[in-house]
């Protein structure tokens, strides 16, 4: 088990606190950086925000149930015009798990993230929390004016919404990141195996679909698979995705593999938090339709929760409606 400073856990407890007010129900989120990492100001106030939405729309299955996500703020490199700004993924998979049965969305020989297993089994006891089950690292040349990378650009880690000129919207990023580490992750490799020497693919791996074959991707063969991946057809093909969203959801697919984004992310014709594309300097801190039917196929339990004002604009409507029949 990690050691942290306590200035961090500290922290940490100060802003759950603030976060069980906004919804105690919800999924917790708890953010760790490797042990001496220092992170810029900010940083944390604006991951713990994105942790807070997704927080808002999973309900948890066991009392308690939370999600630790592990921070390496590290130099990551890059050019002048290009640089990858973060990566993320589940610090590790499970399968075949103890009370995974008992849960109608198991699915036998099939890789769950460590979360996920979890919340499935209905017992933080499969990765002994609090160990880390998701991993994020963030590129800490960005902004670094000796690094060289992504010249007169920088992060912005407020949480109003409102970044400036050159500048990538934190929160939506780590938004992005965190839904990879739920579970929207891939194991197929660009010749058509999984990445496993059992052969095993993800539970998200289940639901891909070739729309040229006419065939679920992990039905076909491994050439096939190859074949298919790079074919532009590919959708995620999912009941709670069909119904939430009304259709299969469009997945990213080159012509030429690009391993760790291939697969993983929506087509970027949509307008997605998911989207590979997405102008990373937008506001878009809504999770979709077609993200939260992607969570609940795979296994999370999803709930959209009801916005405050709509009572508010509901007392406004009638107010108005009165006045106009005296």
């Amino acid at each position: 088990m990690k050691k942290y400073p306590t200035i961090i856990a500290l922290f940490f407890l100060g802003l759950i606190t603030s976060a069980s007010t906004v919804r105690a129900s919800g999924v917790q989120f708890v953010f760790d950086t490797e042990s001496g990492q220092t992170l810029p100001t900010g940083m944390l106030a604006s991951l713990q925000a994105a942790g807070n939405i997704w927080s808002s729309y999973l309900t948890p299955s066991f009392s308690g149930e939370t999600i630790h996500v592990l921070i390496d703020y590290t130099s990551m490199g890059g050019t002048a015009t290009s640089a990858q700004l973060s990566s993320t993924g589940p610090t590790s998979f499970d399968a075949n798990f103890d009370s995974g049965t008992s849960n109608s969305k198991y699915i036998a020989n099939t890789y769950y993230p460590y979360a996920l297993a979890d919340h499935i089994a209905g017992t933080d006891s499969l990765t002994s929390q609090p160990t880390d089950q998701i991993t994020m690292e963030i590129n800490s040349d960005i902004g670094a004016a000796s690094s060289g990378v992504l010249t007169g650009y920088s992060f912005y880690y407020g949480t109003n919404d409102q970044p400036g000129a050159n500048t990538f919207n934190f929160e939506a990023i780590a938004l992005h990141e965190l839904m990879h580490g739920l579970g929207m992750v891939s194991y197929l490799q660009s010749n058509g195996s999984y990445n496993d020497s059992q052969s095993y693919p993800t539970v998200y791996d289940h639901y891909l679909y070739d729309k040229t074959a006419n065939a679920m991707l992990m039905n076909e063969t491994q050439t096939a698979r190859a074949a298919s991946e790079i074919d532009g057809a590919i959708y995620f093909d999912g009941p709670d995705t069909l119904k939430d969203y009304g259709a299969m959801a469009p997945i990213y697919a080159p012509a030429t593999f690009a391993l760790g984004s291939s697969l993983m992310h929506v087509d970027p014709s949509v307008t997605d938090l998911m989207n590979p594309t997405q102008n990373l300097a937008s506001t878009n801190l809504t999770p979709s339709a077609l993200d939260l039917g992607i969570l609940s196929d795979i296994g999370w339990t999803v709930v959209v929760p009801e916005p405050m004002c709509l009572s508010l604009i509901g007392v406004v409507m009638l107010l108005g409606y009165r006045r106009r029949a005296m």
